[in-house]
């Protein structure tokens, strides 16, 4: 699994430049990569975290559905990227989202990715993406949550959470 992710050229690019990476299986974020760990972070440099949700389905519903959830975190402040790889429902729409889990699903800074189809026979694939950015306390998580306008008419099929972390806390 490790093996795999480090062959991205943006997970290589981090690693070369001493950055850190935690990365994941399912929902739940595992240890530190053991080459970024041989490439200690200078002062001062950012750390990334991935998370990722594949194999899976999650179903969506008109109330948001946790999707995808990180490991716990240092506090401070994330850059956030996130993506849903969706089936679309003839004639549906999907939103996310994403938010720090002490917020709760519903709290999130109205930034979303989303995607509709207005086919009324046929499904399609496509993908929600979200940038935004998130200050966390010690120990919060970053949520993804997506939801859709018609109960189980669509699916996630895979979703990925990136941060880098840019300034501490404070």
């Amino acid at each position: 699994m490790v093996h795999r992710v480090l062959k991205s050229p943006v997970a290589s690019a981090l690693v070369a430049a001493g950055v850190t990476l935690a990365l994941a299986t399912g929902i739940q974020v595992a240890s530190a990569s053991p080459h970024a760990a041989a490439k200690p972070a200078s002062a001062g440099a950012p750390k990334a975290y991935i998370a990722r949700l594949t194999g899976a389905h999650a179903n969506l519903t008109s109330s948001p559905v946790l999707v995808l959830q990180t490991g716990a975190l240092a506090a401070g402040t994330y850059a956030v990227q996130a993506q849903a790889g969706v089936l679309l429902g003839a004639g549906d729409h999907v939103v996310c989202a994403t938010t720090p889990n002490s917020l709760g699903f519903e709290n999130n800074d109205g930034i979303f990715g989303g995607q509709g189809n207005a086919g009324v026979s046929a499904a399609n694939y496509s993908n929600a993406v979200i940038a935004d950015q998130w200050t966390v306390g010690k120990g919060d998580k970053i949520d993804l949550t997506c939801n859709s306008g018609l109960d189980d008419a669509s699916y996630v099929g895979n979703a990925a959470i990136s941060l880098i972390k840019v300034t501490p806390a404070g």
